[in-house]
């Protein structure tokens, strides 16, 4: 069952409650019983594929991050890094 995050459009009372996909939502503040509105978050995205646009840019590559940058060509390649020890 997810968590709900309501907000009283009222008093700005903000709580969260754990509710079955079936249930109906709450409408009602339990502090001042004002309108309540269920919070929606945005869903964090992660976009795969296509071309990367041009510019600087750095890959994780072991335990550190390498710059790479981007040839005339269009290719990425990896920025050479000079061992300081």
């Amino acid at each position: 069952m997810p968590n709900y995050e309501y907000r009283c459009e009222s008093c700005e009372h903000r709580f969260e409650k754990r509710q079955a996909f079936g249930e109906e939502p709450i409408t009602t503040c339990p502090e001042c019983e004002g309108v309540l509105v269920r919070v929606i978050h945005p869903v964090p995205a992660i976009f795969k594929g296509g071309k990367p646009s041009a510019g600087k840019r750095t890959q994780k590559v072991g335990t550190r991050d390498v710059p790479i940058h981007q040839t005339e060509e269009g290719h990425w390649e990896q920025d050479r890094i000079m061992d300081q020890r």
